[in-house]
């Protein structure tokens, strides 16, 4: 008998399926099976994961002969903004010709930034009355870049001032980094003993994407 599987598929654009992204998918099926199909196959794609939308589900395929493999774009799939990075989709590729039906499915890897904090230094000395330099380093730890990376500065110290809070780390590349440098001014009130703590609340891609 005929029997028609999955054999290989490909994503629009770069190939890379990241966060909230739509994206059209061309699907590959094969006919693994001894004997002909000679009428059309109706694929549908579908999914468990509420993660994963299928906008298109259904294409029509034509005659497969034995071992015969045949393409067909027109499939579309989103995924969720709130997905983590590598998350791996299982998609059900359903095919019917007739009578008959044949179950396969494809995996379907998407791809998010992750911001955090990495590292910091600074130019001067802390002490009363200073102004200081601030530098600050973000790290993107994720599998795909982001973009338009902001960080605004705080300080749980009463006797600090930042100089403008928040500044531009530009675009961070996959397991990239960058920094931004702030200006820090300290009281003359400033205790000596005084214990001076930052943080920092990263964000990017229009706030899709945020980190500390």
């Amino acid at each position: 008998s005929a029997y028609i599987v999955a054999d290989a598929f490909a994503l629009d654009g770069d190939g890379i399926f990241s966060y909230g992204e739509t994206s059209g998918l061309s699907l590959t099926i094969k006919n693994v099976g001894a004997y002909p199909i000679d009428g059309n196959v109706t694929v549908t794609l579908t999914t468990e994961d509420p993660l994963l939308t299928i906008n298109t589900p259904t294409v029509v395929y034509g005659h497969l002969s034995p071992g015969e493999t045949q393409t067909k774009d027109g499939f579309a799939i989103t995924a969720s903004t709130e997905v983590e990075n590598g998350h791996v989709f299982t998609i059900y590729v359903n095919a019917v010709a007739g009578d008959d039906s044949w179950t396969s499915f494809i995996h379907v890897t998407v791809y998010k930034p992750i911001l955090t904090f990495n590292t910091f230094s600074w130019n001067g000395s802390y002490e009363p009355g200073e102004t200081v330099e601030l530098t600050l380093t973000a790290v993107n730890t994720g599998s795909f870049p982001v973009a338009d990376v902001e960080g605004t500065l705080a300080s749980s110290s009463e006797y600090v001032t930042i100089n403008g809070a928040t500044q531009s780390f530009g675009d961070i590349a996959a397991n990239g980094t960058a920094s931004a440098t702030y200006s820090v001014s300290i009281s003359n009130d400033c205790p000596i003993s005084e214990v001076i703590g930052f943080s920092i609340a990263l964000s990017g891609d229009d706030g899709d994407i945020t980190g500390e």
